[in-house]
C-alpha cells in the first residue's frame, strides 16, 4: 500500500461519515455510521448500503464512492443529509 494512504485509512474512526456516489451526472450522498479497511493492497475500503436506498443504483453503475469523514462540530450536516436523502 502507499506510504500516502496510510494516514488516510488511520483516520477511519467510529464516526458518521459521508459516502458520495455519481454515476451518469447524478450525484448523491448518504449518512453512514459503518465503513471499515478491507484491504491494504490494493487499498479498499468496505461499507454497507441498503439497495432501497436511492444511492444504491448510482453505486452500482458508477462503481466507487467517496468517504468523507464528519468532525465533531457537523452534526447539524449530518442530520440534513439524513433528514433530505441526499
Amino acid at each position: 500500500m502507499s506510504k500516502n494512504l496510510l494516514p488516510l485509512f488511520a483516520s477511519l474512526t467510529h464516526g458518521v461519515y459521508v459516502v458520495g456516489v455519481s454515476a451518469g451526472g447524478r450525484n448523491n450522498a448518504f449518512t453512514a455510521a459503518w465503513v471499515m479497511q478491507s484491504s491494504f493492497d490494493p487499498p479498499m475500503l468496505a461499507l454497507s448500503i441498503n439497495p432501497a436506498h436511492s444511492s444504491y443504483g448510482l453505486l452500482k453503475a458508477g462503481g466507487c464512492f467517496t468517504v468523507s469523514v464528519l468532525g465533531k462540530g457537523q452534526k447539524e450536516l449530518a442530520l440534513l443529509l439524513q433528514r433530505f436523502h441526499l
